[in-house]
C-alpha cells in the first residue's frame, strides 16, 4: 500500500478491527472499525479524485488531500455517524499506526524442528499412510 494513502479516523464507541487493515485495489488502504452496539464502519483509501456521484447516500466521502479519495460506509449506524467519521479522518499518528499493524513475527533463535520429517534417510517427509492415502 502506498504510505500517503494511510488514513484513519476516530469516532466515539468505534475500535478499529486490527484483522481488517489491509490493501485496498492496487495501492489503496482500508480499515473497518466496530462498535459494541452492533455497528460497523468502513474506511476506504485511494488514489484520485472524489466525484459526487460516487458517494450515494450510505457513504461519506472525503478529499483529505488533492489525488486522495476516502469512501465511509456502514452498517447499522446513522448518517450522522458516518459524517463524523468523514470528518475526522485524518493521518494516523505513530501510536495509532502502531496499534493498526500487526507486530512483527518473532526472530527464530535456532532451527524449527518439524515432526513430520524423520531423524534418519534423506530427511524427506514421512508419508507411510497406506494404500488409499
Amino acid at each position: 500500500m502506498a504510505p500517503e494513502l494511510v488514513y484513519v479516523t476516530r469516532v466515539s464507541g468505534f475500535t478499529p478491527a486490527q484483522q481488517s487493515v489491509g490493501v485496498n485495489g492496487d495501492d489503496g488502504f482500508s480499515v473497518s472499525y466496530w462498535s459494541k452496539d452492533g455497528g460497523v464502519l468502513h474506511l476506504y483509501v485511494d488514489g484520485g479524485a472524489v466525484a459526487a456521484a460516487a458517494c450515494p447516500k450510505q457513504e461519506e466521502c472525503a478529499e483529505p488531500e488533492k489525488g486522495q479519495k476516502v469512501h465511509i460506509s456502514g452498517e447499522n449506524v446513522s448518517r450522522k455517524v458516518l459524517r463524523e467519521a468523514a470528518h475526522a479522518v485524518h493521518r494516523p499518528s505513530a501510536t495509532e499506526l502502531a496499534a493498526l499493524l500487526p507486530s512483527p513475527a518473532p526472530t527464530p533463535t535456532e532451527p524449527v524442528r518439524r515432526g513430520d520429517l524423520p531423524s534418519y534417510g534423506d530427511g524427506a517427509p514421512d508419508n507411510s499412510v497406506g494404500e488409499g492415502g
